[in-house]
């Protein structure tokens, strides 16, 4: 299902519209040398790239032509100067055939860490391959000569009212992801089903359990998604002509201020 997240006046479309990701920074973690996993290092080690280059972007004092000066600095004064090193003292001093392979391939890597990143193409890429992205669809609500304003002067021209579609899926992953918000969740409901003193909340009813008994294994929350609409003269028709718009909602029973009277605090 796609909701209408977003309702903007503008001329111009956005042609590749897509919603800035969060990623958390992997760390490489070195328990032992025999839980040592190279090709998950060298993925965390993009990811880590990756996220780096994200901070960039997403700082307003940096062009895009500036994020590609910073990056190719790092990999012509850094990167490529430690592959190098590492190449030299792999031609030099081992012996062994497999621990050479890996040398080569960390070699590699650090001549060009940024390589999913290094253009704009190849970023977008690699994060809609990741699902850290997700395309949103601009559709036209309204479009009509009117007075608008152009370089300090009010002329006729088109003024046209775009409304954005973004997947409910995708505003879900990004809610429970966000700060504590999964753990609450987790403890919320936990806490509901181990209570035997009293019912306080649906989630301790019998439908509740049937629901989620052919869901073995797995953690599931509740969600409430209801629709309200209106329609211009028309208070107790269908509301569905022209003049009538719907607006969706959707709530976490399990948020601690779900039952608020005021949705907006």
């Amino acid at each position: 299902h796609n909701i209408i997240t977003n309702v903007v006046s503008d001329t111009n479309v956005l042609e590749n519209n897509i919603e800035t990701p969060i990623l958390k920074n992997q760390q490489i973690c070195l328990e032992t040398s025999n839980s040592f996993n190279l090709d998950v290092a060298i993925n965390a080690l993009y990811k880590s790239a990756i996220t780096f280059i994200l901070s960039l972007h997403n700082n307003n004092n940096f062009s895009i032509k500036d994020v590609i000066q910073i990056q190719t600095g790092i990999v012509d004064n850094l990167t490529k100067p430690i592959a190098s090193m590492l190449t030299k003292f792999n031609q030099t001093q081992v012996e062994d055939p497999t621990v050479k392979s890996k040398l080569n391939k960390l070699s590699s890597v650090f001549s060009n860490p940024f390589q999913y990143c290094n253009t704009e193409y190849r970023l977008e890429k690699w994060l809609g391959q990741n699902q850290y992205i997700t395309n949103l669809v601009q559709f036209t609500i309204h479009n009509e000569i009117s007075n608008v304003q152009l370089s300090g002067e009010t002329i006729y021209d088109e003024n046209t009212t775009k409304g954005v579609l973004l997947p409910i899926n995708e505003q879900f992953k990004k809610y429970i992801e966000y700060g504590d918000n999964f753990n609450s969740f987790v403890n919320k409901l936990n806490l509901l089903k181990n209570d035997n003193s009293n019912i306080s909340h649906f989630v301790q009813g019998n439908l509740w359990k049937q629901k989620t008994s052919q869901c073995a294994g797995k953690i599931v929350f509740p969600f409430f998604l209801y629709i309200d609409d209106v329609e211009i003269n028309n208070p107790l028709g269908s509301h569905s002509m022209a003049q009538s718009i719907s607006a969706i909602y959707y709530s976490f029973p399990l948020v601690e201020n779900s039952s608020n009277f005021l949705i907006f605090f």
